[in-house]
């Protein structure tokens, strides 16, 4: 009987394997995989314009950035309704200060700011595209003071507890060519926008460079030791007045180059980049070799 039954059970599988389902609309299928993609792709756009929005608008004032962030710890920090109730307003009393702190409040807003720019360049916005703004952006930052040694400034976006709270940070991650930290201007001019103006051939490059130049002379002497102001005299300015007129060359003005590198050798010979800097006017004097005739070759 055993035998039977199992004999019976593996014919019916047999059958069951042999039998398929009607023919798939091949047509019909792929127009719903479109659709359904087409919707997902839909709500990502509108989510991240929500996302944008919100940060834009945080970004926008000092009172804005200051409610943004106090929202931000109380959802983040302070969850459960007796938390909230309590333990978050004695927060906010215990940082009453620190909340009218101009330094603050603009390294907060200076924060926001930055991670608009940065969900821009991660949407696909070239830096060519945002190099207006950012322009503006790095300014702003050179002008704020102390609000450049404010963690908000210091650290790295990828970190940030706005992006932790919206859970942003593969958008936040996914910049090309983008420096983290809101507060590294030389970074941001570095790894950013210095790149796109040598391509762009733009004479604005040269600013960036005299206002580094006066900013780490400002330091020196506020310093007030002498090693510091001795230092940046031989080394930091010759190496800083050096890469300008490397600039210089990239943005098409060779002659200039080429004058400024002669008197930056000529004032600062024991430098100890010299030895370079020999090689590079070398090579920019040297004639160019002729070039070779047909029967030559």
């Amino acid at each position: 009987m055993t035998r039977i039954c199992l004999a019976l059970f593996l014919f019916s599988s047999v059958v069951l394997a042999q039998q398929d389902g009607n023919p798939v609309d091949v047509k019909s299928l792929s127009v719903f995989l479109d659709g359904i993609k087409q919707k997902q792709a839909a709500a990502e756009k509108s989510h991240r314009n929500a996302v944008y929005q919100d940060f834009r608008a945080a970004s926008s004032g000092a009172a804005s950035a200051l409610a943004f962030y106090q929202q931000a710890m109380q959802v983040t920090s302070f969850q459960g309704q007796n938390r909230q109730q309590t333990e978050f307003h004695d927060w906010k009393k215990k940082e009453a200060d620190k909340f009218k702190d101009p330094a603050f409040l603009d390294a907060l807003r200076l924060h926001l700011a930055y991670i608009v720019l940065t969900l821009e360049r991660g949407n696909g916005m070239t830096v060519k595209q945002l190099l207006p703004e950012l322009l503006a952006y790095t300014a702003d930052a050179w002008n704020s003071g102390q609000s450049l040694n404010d963690p908000f400034m210091r650290n790295d976006i990828t970190d940030s507890l706005f992006v932790k709270w919206y859970e942003i940070q593969g958008w936040i991650s996914s910049a090309e060519d983008w420096d983290m930290k809101p507060g590294d201007i030389n970074g941001i001019y570095k790894q950013t926008i210095l790149p796109q103006m040598r391509q762009d051939k733009d004479p604005r490059i040269l600013r960036y460079w005299d206002q580094r130049i006066e900013t780490e002379a400002a330091g020196a002497q506020a310093s007030k030791r002498t090693f510091d102001l001795d230092n940046f005299n031989r080394v930091t300015q010759p190496g800083l007045l050096w890469s300008r007129a490397q600039d210089m060359l990239a943005i098409g003005q060779r002659n200039n180059a080429i004058n400024s590198m002669y008197a930056i050798l000529k004032a600062n010979p024991g430098h100890p980049r010299a030895g370079d800097w020999i090689k590079q006017i070398e090579e920019l004097i040297q004639p160019a070799a002729p070039a070779q005739s047909p029967a030559a070759r």
